[in-house]
C-alpha cells in the first residue's frame, strides 16, 4: 500500500484502480440524479480523499475544483456527507462488493494453503477477526463537561480468506467513553453479522476478551451459526470439565494441553483449549462454541491469525492516514468508515494483481533461462561429440546460481 499513499491520483490510474466497483455501482441500490454532486463523483471523492493528504475536508474540495475545475461548493461536499440517502448507497455497494469476494475465497477454501487435510473442516465457515479500532473526534465535536474530547470507535473484522475489511458497527461517536465490544454487537442485526453469507454456511468471528459472553454465542450459534474464539479471561472461572477426545499423535495438535467442556456461573457449557507455546512455555487458554470437527490445534492456529487485522489497523493509521474523524455527524463517521473501507480492500486487489503480475513475470524468466542454458548444453555436448546426460536437461533451475555447471 506504500504506493498509494500521500499521491493525488492519475485519471487513468485511478479508473483502473476503481475499476473493480463499476458493475457494483451499476446494480447499488438507492441511486438518485443529483446535478450538484452525482453518486458517481461522490463516489470517487470518498475514495480520493482516503488516498490523499489533505488536512481538512475544506483542503481536500478546494484542491479538487482547482485541479477538475468543478463548479462544486464546499456545503454541496459536507451535506452529502450527512445524507442518509447517500450512506445508504455506499453501503449497498461496499456490502455487495464485500460479499462477491468472501464467495469467491470460500469456495477456494485456502486458508491454510493447499494442505486439504487442514482446509476441509473449514470449507463451508468464513472466518473473520474481529476488533475495535479509534481514532481521534473531528475537529467540530463537541466536548463533554470537563472540556475533553472523546475518541471515535468503530468495530472492524477482517476476512482472514482474503484479507478483506468490512466495518460492522460505529461504537462510539464521541458523545461517551469507550463502549463494551459486546455490547455493540449485540445491537447488531443477524444480516449484518452474517456478511453475506448463503444458507448452510457458518461464520466465526475470532475476538479478543472484549468479546465473551457465553449465553449470547448460545443463542448465535443454535439461531444464525454464528460462532466465537476469544481467549480465557483473568480471573474467569471455570468448573466441572469434560474431556473432549481428539488425535494426539496428530502434528497440528502439537502444544495442545487439553480440549475439554466447561461450565460458567450462567451454566452454560463451552468448550476450552489449553495450548503451550514451545519457545516460551506460556499457557494460552481459547474458550470457542465450535465443535469438535475442528482440531483444537486448529482452534489455537486461528486465534494466533487474529494479528493480522492489527496489522490492518496500522496500514490504516499509518499507510491511510486515517486518523481523525471526518465531521460531527454519525452518518458522516460512518460514512468515512464505509470509504475507508473500501479503498483499503481496492488496494488489497491492486496488491494482488501486482504479485501474479510479477509471478508471471518470473515463471517467464525462468522458462527463457532454462530454455538458455538447455540450448548451451546441447551446444556444448554437440561441440565435444559427447552424450547429453538426462539429467542436464530434465531439472528446472529457478536462479542461475542452481544450474549445474558443465565441465569439460
Amino acid at each position: 500500500m506504500d504506493h498509494l499513499q500521500n499521491t493525488e491520483p492519475s485519471r487513468p490510474v485511478f479508473d483502473r484502480f476503481i475499476s473493480p466497483l463499476r458493475a457494483f455501482m451499476e446494480s447499488a441500490k438507492r441511486k438518485y440524479k443529483c446535478h450538484a454532486v452525482s453518486d458517481l463523483q461522490w463516489i470517487e471523492m470518498g475514495i480520493e480523499r482516503v488516498l490523499g493528504d489533505h488536512r481538512s475536508g475544506c483542503a481536500f474540495v478546494q484542491d479538487r475544483v482547482m485541479r477538475d475545475l468543478l463548479n462544486l461548493k464546499k456545503s454541496n461536499y459536507f451535506e452529502s456527507c450527512k445524507s442518509d440517502r447517500r450512506l445508504a448507497h455506499l453501503g449497498s455497494i461496499t456490502e455487495e462488493f464485500i460479499a462477491a469476494h468472501a464467495r469467491t475465497a470460500l469456495k477456494k477454501n485456502d486458508l491454510f494453503g493447499q494442505d486439504d487435510a487442514l482446509n476441509k473442516p473449514l470449507e463451508k465457515l468464513h472466518i473473520y477477526a474481529g476488533d475495535g479500532h479509534f481514532h481521534s473526534a473531528s475537529s467540530h465535536d463537541k466536548r463533554d463537561a470537563k472540556k475533553t474530547k472523546h475518541a471515535i470507535g468503530h468495530l472492524y473484522a477482517l476476512n482472514l480468506r482474503n484479507q478483506f475489511l468490512s466495518h460492522l458497527a460505529l461504537g462510539s461517536d464521541g458523545t461517551k467513553k469507550k463502549p463494551h465490544d459486546m455490547g455493540v454487537l449485540k445491537k447488531l442485526d443477524i444480516v449484518t453479522l452474517r456478511q453475506g453469507a448463503a444458507k448452510g454456511q457458518k461464520v466465526l468471528y475470532i475476538w479478543d476478551r472484549a468479546g465473551i459472553d457465553f449465553a449470547q454465542w448460545y443463542r448465535w450459534k443454535n439461531t444464525s451459526g454464528i460462532y466465537f474464539l476469544s481467549r480465557v479471561k483473568e480471573n474467569m472461572v471455570l468448573e466441572h470439565p469434560l474431556p473432549n477426545s481428539y488425535d494426539k499423535s496428530d502434528p497440528v495438535n502439537e502444544g495442545i494441553l487439553g480440549d475439554d467442556m466447561v461450565s460458567h456461573s450462567g451454566g452454560t457449557m463451552i468448550r476450552r483449549v489449553r495450548f503451550i507455546i514451545p519457545e516460551t512455555g506460556e499457557v494460552m487458554e481459547f474458550l470457542t462454541n465450535l465443535g469438535t470437527n475442528i482440531s483444537p490445534g486448529m482452534v489455537a492456529q486461528l486465534y494466533f491469525m487474529r494479528w493480522r487485522i492489527e496489522k490492518s489497523f496500522d496500514e490504516l493509521k499509518n499507510k491511510l492516514y486515517e486518523t481523525k474523524a471526518w465531521a460531527m455527524s454519525t452518518t458522516a463517521k460512518k460514512t468515512q468508515a464505509a470509504f475507508i473501507v473500501l479503498t483499503y480492500n481496492l488496494s488489497q486487489l491492486l496488491s494482488l494483481q501486482s504479485l501474479c503480475f510479477l509471478l508471471f513475470v518470473d515463471s517467464i524468466l525462468g522458462l527463457c533461462f532454462f530454455v538458455l542454458v538447455t540450448w548451451f548444453r546441447l551446444d556444448l555436448a554437440a561441440h565435444n561429440k559427447r552424450p547429453v546426460p538426462l539429467s542436464c536437461v530434465s531439472s528446472f533451475p529457478s536462479r542461475p546460481q542452481d544450474s549445474i555447471r558443465v565441465t569439460g
